[in-house]
């Protein structure tokens, strides 16, 4: 039993769809296990996995990377958090892993750009017509190591192997999000947007005071936030960054 995993669908070169989870933890433990359910055979497979393994983590963000067949290639994974507590302080992760799935090896990614700050209970979204070595993965949100909601959005891009993070820049601002689901609702259409994305519940968190609102900060789900990504003015942009529009 465990929560607090990273979890995400996957498809494998014979067209059968898993469920991989990564990570989470039980009242003592924090894992850093991979294992994957067949929704064919029903069944749970602990995956042994090679490499550089990411640290034991809750709360990561992660997402598939889909081949030229549309089998799932390998899994990105960024940020995450140990549980700290009375002795021990809270870590939490700015870093990038990549799981390949033929080898069941991971490895980790160097991304070059500005990195975003560390954090938890975030999402990560592979944006429409994103394949291997030519993929565009949307960040948003999250906890800092205080708690605190995050209202920034990034993108991490993949291009013939060479990854780069930069920052949206989104009007009207994001509202603090965390624990927040997210859904690719559309691609491309009229006026440069690549994506339409929905975000579904989450919290916002601890206020500027550090003390939980008395509603415990959580969205209405009735209210759904929507995020349109504009595509990119060129590869060449100085700074990198993507234009972004956030709509509530």
């Amino acid at each position: 039993a465990r929560c607090g995993h990273g979890a995400c669908a996957i498809r494998d070169a014979r067209n059968d769809e898993h469920l991989l989870i990564f990570g989470g933890g039980d009242f003592i433990n924090v894992f850093n296990d991979t294992h994957i359910y067949s929704l064919r055979k029903y069944h749970w497979q602990r995956l042994r996995t090679f490499g550089d393994p990411p640290e034991p983590r809750i709360n990561p963000g992660i997402c598939p990377i889909s081949g030229a067949d549309s089998s799932t290639e390998a899994v990105l994974l960024f940020g995450g958090c140990t549980k700290g507590g009375l002795m021990t302080r809270r870590r939490v992760y700015a870093d990038v892993r990549l799981l390949v799935m033929s080898s069941r090896h991971w490895k980790r990614i160097h991304p070059t750009g500005h990195t975003p700050p560390p954090r938890f209970g975030h999402s990560l979204t592979a944006l429409p017509g994103s394949v291997s070595g030519n993929g565009r993965y949307l960040l948003i949100g999250g906890k800092d190591k205080d708690g605190l909601a995050l209202a920034d959005s990034w993108i991490l891009t993949n291009h013939a192997g060479t990854w780069r993070w930069s920052e949206l820049r989104c009007e009207p601002k994001l509202s603090p999000s965390a624990g927040h689901g997210v859904v690719c609702a559309s691609g491309s259409k009229p006026g440069g947007i690549c994506a339409t994305l929905v975000l579904v519940g989450g919290e916002q968190g601890k206020d500027v005071h550090g003390d939980d609102d008395e509603d415990g900060g959580c969205y209405d789900l009735g209210r759904l936030r929507c995020v349109e990504v504009n595509e990119p003015d060129s590869e060449d942009d100085d700074d990198g960054d993507d234009a972004g529009c956030a709509r509530t």
